[in-house]
């Protein structure tokens, strides 16, 4: 059962991402358009908390007793997101990337787990998502953007 739920899941927080529904504060959903939400995206992370001398936050976010990260490699030009603090099995991450400040977006995402796919952060700006459950209702939020400009 436990493993049906986590895949209904994904798929409705899949739709709702589509939708919109999944994209920050409110603010932010009603001005920008998301164009795309792929959990088929980018390349995997191989140490998603460890390898701390060359992926480091640059932007953070607490949220429902979670911290949230999004980590860059200023090397490579990659970013994901990344749960630090709080994870709980169903808790959800996105990347989201825009090439026009976040009028329009990508979506990376969802992953049930405590990490996203890493994505180029090659100019364009970026930022980390969350989706958990609180009383049977997704809740989420948004860092803010981030833009390397190295």
């Amino acid at each position: 059962m436990h493993g049906r739920w986590r895949r209904t899941s994904v798929i409705v927080v899949a739709g709702a991402i589509v939708t919109g529904a999944f994209t920050g504060p409110a603010s932010a959903a009603t001005s920008a358009s998301v164009t795309t939400a792929s959990a088929s995206c980018g390349k995997s992370v191989a140490f998603p908390g460890g390898d701390t001398w060359s992926f480091y936050p640059v932007r953070k976010l607490k949220f429902k007793g979670r911290t949230l990260w999004l980590r860059n490699v200023r090397a490579t030009d990659y970013s994901y997101a990344y749960i630090k603090s709080g994870y709980r099995a169903g808790d959800l991450v996105t990347v989201q990337r825009s090439k026009d400040r976040g009028k329009t977006k990508k979506v990376c995402g969802p992953f049930a787990r405590d990490h996203s796919n890493q994505q180029s952060n090659y100019h364009v700006s970026m930022r980390a998502c969350i989706g958990v459950r609180v009383s049977g209702a997704l809740r989420s939020d948004c860092t803010d953007w981030y833009y390397d400009k190295d």
